[in-house]
């Protein structure tokens, strides 16, 4: 990992997450032999969602990852930093990151 991020990963998605209908976000499990993260909870959520898709046109979404899997509870009447929440005592980091079906689409 440097002071950007971690590299590139795959997520095994297992959830996705709606508000209003409207897909928002998605939960899964990174499937990334070698990478420091293997195997760690993966959260994605969009606060906007304004047409974007995982192929077409991938959005920028705030990416949680942890050891411990979140409890997700989209509200757009909240802060999308309050819409995800971990044990208190598990570390997990935060940051932004596009999401898609493919690096072909990045």
């Amino acid at each position: 990992m440097d002071k950007l991020g971690p590299e590139q990963f795959h997520v095994r998605v297992d959830e996705f997450f709606n508000c209003d209908n409207q897909p928002v976000g998605l939960g899964g499990i990174i499937m990334e032999k070698e990478h420091p993260f293997d195997g760690y909870h993966c959260v994605c959520c969009l606060r906007m969602v304004d047409g974007y898709d995982f192929t077409t046109k991938p959005g920028d979404y705030l990416v949680w990852i942890a050891r411990t899997k979140p409890c997700v509870q989209p509200n757009l009447q909240k802060a999308i930093f309050e819409w995800v929440t971990f044990d208190k005592f598990a570390p997990y980091i935060c940051g932004y990151g596009t999401v898609a079906e493919s690096v072909q689409w990045i």
